[in-house]
């Protein structure tokens, strides 16, 4: 979240619109935990909240920032700040700017009944974006406030890639074959997103009504050609291939909600509703030729996506003297969502769905050194259009992913016991079911050689760990932190292509010694 707002983004969307915000501007990063009712239900952990700093009062300023990275590759990264408070009317500006290089590298081995194959990728990339902010906050009354706000992202990003499959057979590791992929990926990338927002305090105990209104924006253009030679050493053959895929990616989503928190003498009571829409616009074609240019495979998809949430919330807070405190909450929220497959004879896929998430928190503080608190929650986690859409994304000639229009949601139940001493050693332990976990499962074709990566629903499960942490200052000179995780998971698959329940132990620790 970006002051309080969720980022209707996910994955590698999400992680680069996070980066574009320049640290300069963050005021603090909140953590929680267990997000309260008042949050949308949508997600497996907690929630990130990242507050962007205010003008101070009476008060104007300007600043200009450069820095510069280096690690395999370099990046630069230039911006301008300006901000004002007075009276009544305040205002943050901001400009950032980014030029840099990425590098990636995978390898992935399959093995097939008589041969196995090494798949390895070696991507780099050059990238240029733009981030501008604006917030601008009004107090209408002393008890009112009326905001806006707008940020932006727009990136040039090209990617140079090479891909190397190669065969080999079992008993002789001479190579047999392999499929030899330039690749030039050219992609331009915009978001945007603009928030109306009204506070009203009402009385003088605490209570108010808040009232927002978001439009999310975003696009991404990207245009892939790839030449591919296919080495046959047996039969000493070299023939080539070539592939230009376009995708074009629209999302627009509008929300409107209104909270309210109201102190009352059994507690202090919050409520509120929202509303939702999300529309997904997604057209990708591909086209394969050998090396006349004759044409060997085309594939032209088109989907349309819309999502329609509404959400109806309430949580309850109360302290019992000064030990025990509760906070529980129960949320509401009814979904419509809608595929059309364009190029498929607009054909429909619907789905409608009503699902209770509840939450509850309790602490006990045994004196000022000790305290113990509980919670548990249940969430969900919906599927991204990209999993949903039928139509075939090619990654090279021999691999694609398709997704499945009757992927269902993952629903998570979890409960967490926390001990805390002085705030310094911290020892917890966790328990978290999962229904219908979701994933890619990778088919293999040995015949065409084929690859396909198809979504699907696979495994319910269930997974608990034991953690202790602990940071300590020893001296004013010397810092202590240290970090041990135990966890136990056992994954239970209905589907044939895992037949056996898959169980495993894991542990990660570390220790830490810094010196000021």
């Amino acid at each position: 979240m970006v002051n309080d707002k969720i980022i209707q983004l996910s994955g590698e969307e999400l992680t680069n619109y996070l980066k574009s915000i320049s640290s300069d501007n963050i005021q603090k990063i909140e953590v929680i935990t267990t997000p309260p009712s008042k949050y949308d239900a949508e997600g497996n952990a907690g929630l990130i909240n990242i507050v962007l700093k205010k003008a101070k009062e009476d008060h104007w300023s300007t600043t200009l920032r450069t820095s510069y990275q280096q690690g395999i590759v370099g990046t630069l990264r230039s911006g301008a700040n300006f901000s004002y408070r007075k009276n009544k009317f305040s205002a943050l500006a901001d400009l950032g700017y980014t030029d840099g290089k990425s590098k990636y590298e995978n390898d992935i081995h399959f093995w097939y009944p008589q041969e196995y194959w090494v798949n390895r990728l070696d991507i780099e990339g050059k990238n240029k974006t733009w981030v501008p902010l604006v917030n601008l906050n009004y107090d209408v009354t002393q008890k009112s406030t009326l905001g806006v706000q707008f940020m932006g992202s727009f990136s040039d990003n090209i990617n140079n890639g090479l891909t190397a499959n190669r065969a080999y057979m079992y008993n002789n590791p001479k190579l047999m074959k392999e499929y030899i992929t330039y690749q030039i990926e050219p992609e331009n990338t915009q978001n945007l997103s603009v928030n109306v927002n009204f506070l009203q305090k009402i009385g003088d105990k605490g209570a108010k009504l808040t009232f927002d209104a978001d439009y999310f924006y975003y696009k991404k253009d990207r245009n892939d050609n790839l030449n591919t030679i296919f080495h046959n050493y047996q039969l000493n053959t070299q023939p080539k291939s070539y592939v230009n895929s376009l995708s074009i990616q629209k999302i627009d989503n509008y929300s409107f909600k209104t909270d309210a928190e109201l102190p009352v003498s059994w507690g202090n009571l919050s409520f509120g509703t929202k509303i939702s829409r999300t529309q997904t616009d997604n057209i990708a074609e591909s086209d394969f030729r050998d090396e006349n240019q004759i044409q060997a495979l085309a594939h032209n998809d088109h989907f349309l996506y819309t999502e329609d949430t509404q959400a109806l919330y309430a949580d309850w807070a109360k302290s019992f003297g000064k030990k025990w405190s509760i906070k529980a909450g129960l949320r509401g929220e009814n979904t419509q969502t809608k595929g059309v497959s364009v190029l498929a004879n607009n054909k429909i896929h619907k789905r409608n769905f009503f699902k209770l998430f509840p939450t509850l928190y309790i602490q006990y503080k045994i004196d000022e050194n000790h305290n113990i608190s509980a919670n548990v929650n249940r969430r969900i986690h919906r599927p991204q259009f990209f999993s949903l859409n039928p139509g075939r994304l090619y990654m090279n000639p021999k691999s694609y992913v398709v997704g499945n229009p009757f992927l269902q949601p993952t629903y998570l139940l979890g409960a967490t016991l926390n001990y805390s001493y002085k705030h310094w050693l911290t020892f917890q332990l966790t328990y978290s079911n999962i229904q219908d976990n979701g994933t890619q499962i990778t088919y293999h074709n040995p015949a065409l050689e084929e690859t396909k990566m198809q979504w699907e629903n696979f495994a319910n499960g269930d997974s608990w760990s034991a953690s202790v942490n602990i940071n300590k200052s020893l001296f004013w000179w010397w810092e202590f932190s240290a970090y041990m995780i135990v966890t136990y998971e056992n994954v239970k698959p209905y589907v044939a292509a895992f037949p056996d329940p898959m169980k495993s132990w894991g542990g990660y620790q570390y220790l830490g010694i810094l010196l000021c």
